[in-house]
């Protein structure tokens, strides 16, 4: 004798949403990127939504740039502070490349976060 229908769903949709916790965890980096210089990050992404957050030391200008396994420009963030927000939508699994490009004459430590 099995679970009846609705206990065996309910049980699989507690199962999908712990999964779907677990692959979107936040995953967070600190670093110090030189003055004028860019620092890269090849990050593992699953399929799904996305932030992607940098938060600098305020002493400097960041900017981000966010690349797919191809090489191309998907989402960026610039401006004039060192606080940068990109969300962007993946189609599948797959590695990214994030860079920070430290337009200041000084360095800047910062914290990358990836949603």
């Amino acid at each position: 004798m099995g679970m009846p229908k609705s206990v065996a769903a309910v049980a699989l949709m507690g199962m999908m949403v712990a999964a779907q916790q677990h692959a979107r965890a936040a995953e967070e980096r600190m670093s110090r990127v030189h003055a004028n210089q860019t620092e890269t990050w090849r990050v593992w992404l699953p399929k799904g939504e996305h932030r992607i957050l940098v938060h600098g030391d305020h002493h400097t200008d960041l900017d981000l740039y966010v690349y797919d396994n191809t090489g191309h420009l998907i989402v960026f963030d610039v401006g004039h502070f060192d606080d940068c927000v990109s969300t962007l939508s993946t189609a599948r699994s797959g590695y990214l490349e994030l860079r920070v490009r430290n337009l200041g004459q000084a360095d800047n430590v910062y914290e990358l976060s990836v949603e």
